[in-house]
This record gives C-alpha cells, structure tokens and sequence, in this order.
C-alpha cells in the first residue's frame, strides 16, 4: 500500500437517511413515488440513494438545508451525494 488508502466512512442510521433523502427529493421537487411507479426508480436504486446519504460527509449541512423553512422549492445541492440522481428524476418528471 501506498499509505494513501483511507478508512472507508462509516454508514449512518439507515432509517434516519431513509427520511433524510425523502425530505431531501420532497425540498427539490422531485417525487420518489412516482418516479417508482413510473419505473425511473427501481428498488435496487432507491436502495443505492439511501445507501448514499448514509455515507454522506454534508449530513450536518442536509439537515441545516432541509431544517430551513421557506416552503420554496430549492435547487438540488451538488453537496448531496444524491444530486445526480435526483437531477436525472426532476428531469424525467417534467418531460
């Protein structure tokens, strides 16, 4: 080894991030239901978003956005592990 390699993060509560990333597409516009019964979000991806938040190093910053409470809709940070994902969602919802 290199003396580069780092200790991979560790996860979060599963289900804290569950709500974190719901409350995170809710605040950007993006509906996870739909985009499920539409198809655009299998389970496995659903899976793969909680899976991101939970090794998220913004979680202190995710709560201070989503404690926020202006009820605009705000753009999707890019600190968000999840930005690409949701981005691709928000899009495919208003097509």
């Amino acid at each position: 080894m290199d003396g580069t390699a780092r200790n991979p993060r560790k996860l979060g509560d599963r289900v804290k991030h569950y709500w974190l990333a719901q409350r995170m597409a809710k605040r950007t516009g993006v509906d996870l239901n739909a985009a499920a019964t539409s198809g655009d979000l299998s389970q496995d991806d659903w899976s793969n978003v909680v899976t991101r938040c939970q090794g998220c190093a913004w979680t202190e910053g995710c709560q201070k956005f989503l404690g926020q409470t202006d009820a605009v809709l705000q753009p999707i940070p890019a600190t968000c592990e999840n930005s690409q994902t949701l981005k691709h969602l928000k899009f495919k919802q208003r097509t």
